[in-house]
């Protein structure tokens, strides 16, 4: 998934993976007087839960005196979002699809979507072409959401890449956006935030709500950790601040902006993707020849719902990447309590 926000910014709700917005962090209050467009799954049905969360936006909105409209989303038009300085797209459903003509004015048509059939080299490949367009035109869109999901991985199902060579496959896809952002003319004006779709799916020593959170920009803090408790919540917020946008709800009206990772002193210096040290062909093992524990999770890594985010059981995922990377002589981690 790769949102390109072709006219002015469009906010979905949703979760973050990767987003480059550009920078100027302030502890003003957005500017007033814009027109504002507010979308919602489907028609416009008094009995769509939709239509009910996207009245309730247009009410929070009203404090920050917009003017907005409220459309199903059945109603749209190509290049409505032109129209309008910002536009809003409040869904229900995951089921739901969205028209084609609206899905032309804000997704990448090229960019892969969730799969872990493509690598994130695949991915990489595309961000940096339609980015080379974007530099060469002038017209990068003022925020990019970007899905690089490798590291879900395919468990140890044979015929697919090793765990730990997707991680690679991921990390390497990472560097290499980074690099080429920082390399471009966009570079000082530039915020890259990168987390992860979840917390839940593996525990570490501290908290298995915990994830990592990086933030990288000439107006980031180089080579900082941050200690400051943050959460999703205060990405979006900070996200919004950027770009000069009200908040969406109650949850973002009362984050905080992440003021802690950001610096008066710019650092415009650039980065140097590293080269990988796993090789991002190296595959699982066949089933010919497993035994034991390394068959039993390679079968049941072969059984396992890649095609969505989460749809395969993570305890048994865990267990097969955990055994993959550290060994079947190695005790996976009990809960403690």
């Amino acid at each position: 998934m790769m949102i390109h926000l072709k006219f002015a910014p469009l906010l979905l709700v949703a979760g973050l993976f990767l987003t480059l917005a550009g920078t100027g962090v302030s502890r003003g209050q957005p500017s007033a007087s814009k027109r504002v467009l507010i979308l919602f799954e489907g028609s416009d049905n008094p009995s769509n839960y939709g239509r009910g969360d996207a009245r309730q936006l247009a009410m929070l909105l009203g404090h920050f005196n917009v003017d907005y409209k409220l459309e199903g989303l059945e109603a749209y038009a190509s290049g409505d979002i032109e129209k309008y300085d910002l536009s809003f797209f409040i869904g229900y459903s995951a089921a739901y699809e969205p028209p084609d003509r609206f899905l032309r004015d804000v997704y990448s048509t090229r960019y892969p979507a969730f799969s872990m059939l493509v690598p994130d080299q695949v991915r990489a490949d595309e961000f940096l072409k339609e980015f080379r367009e974007f530099e060469k035109n002038g017209d990068l869109p003022r925020l990019v959401v970007l899905l690089l999901p490798a590291d879900h991985t395919s468990g140890t199902a044979p015929g697919f890449p090793t765990p730990r060579a997707m991680v690679a496959d991921n990390d390497l896809a990472l560097g290499r956006v980074v690099e080429a952002i920082s390399h471009s003319r966009y570079w000082k004006a530039s915020a890259i935030f990168v987390t992860e779709d979840d917390a839940q799916n593996g525990l570490d020593h501290v908290d298995g709500h915990r994830t990592i959170g990086l933030v990288i920009s000439p107006w980031a803090r180089r080579g900082a950790v941050d200690n400051t408790f943050h959460t999703a919540i205060n990405v979006f917020r900070t996200i919004e601040q950027i770009l000069g946008l009200p908040p969406t709800n109650q949850f973002d009206l009362a984050a905080e902006p992440m003021f802690s990772v950001f610096t008066s002193e710019p650092d415009d210096s650039t980065y140097k993707a590293l080269p990988n040290r796993i090789p991002l062909d190296e595959m699982n093992p066949a089933l010919r020849g497993l035994r034991g524990a390394q068959e039993r999770l390679a079968r049941s890594s072969l059984e396992m719902d890649f095609s969505e985010p989460d749809a395969a059981p993570e305890v048994l995922l865990n267990r097969a990447i955990w055994h993959s990377v550290k060994g079947y002589g190695t005790p996976y981690p009990e809960k403690r309590r």
